[in-house]
């Protein structure tokens, strides 16, 4: 299974909290992000034995890295480490979404082109959204690196319908 739809599938175990903290009143978006990271990170670093980069989860390795957070596959020797491999990478934008904001991060995905990509934000209007997915498939199928069949994942919360983890595969056609 790709490690992408195996962390949607983490996530939407997900869906009864993170609805919890939505209708508890409090700020809960911080909580948010944490549920996600660490969902993320512990799905890399207990099951994978992945070298995990990312902020604010204390299992995590390292800072962030380049990306949100990323999984790496290391090979210690002494006090130095190499980098064997960078199965996945992930950008998000979780507080609020724009355009922009989304533009700015997703495009970060490009750069990683034997990585698994995954992009994770909320869904808060219709017409961003749709603006949202037709650029990330023009933009997927438009970028030369990448071969048919390859791309990038989105995950997202969605705020408007069903308050739950959605997840819609992105790849190169053309």
């Amino acid at each position: 299974m790709k490690l992408t739809k195996e962390i949607f599938e983490l996530l939407k175990e997900q869906n009864t909290i993170v609805n919890e903290y939505r209708e508890s009143g409090l700020s809960w978006i911080g909580n948010f992000t944490k549920i996600i990271k660490r969902t993320i990170v512990e799905l890399g670093v207990k099951k994978y034995k992945f070298y995990v980069s990312t902020n604010l989860i204390e299992i995590a390795d390292q800072n962030e890295w380049l990306f949100d957070i990323s999984y790496q596959e290391i090979e210690l020797n002494g006090d130095k480490t190499m980098t064997l491999s960078i199965p996945l990478v992930v950008e998000s934008e979780l507080s609020k979404i724009s355009f922009g904001g989304f533009k700015e991060d997703f495009d970060k995905l490009f750069i990683a082109t034997s990585s698994e990509r995954l992009f994770i934000f909320r869904k808060l209007d219709h017409q961003i959204f749709d603006e949202i997915i037709d650029y990330a498939k023009k933009s997927v199928n438009k970028f030369r690196d990448f071969k048919i069949g390859q791309g990038i994942d989105l995950i997202y919360w969605d705020e408007i319908e069903t308050k739950e983890f959605k997840m819609l595969e992105i790849t190169k056609t053309e």
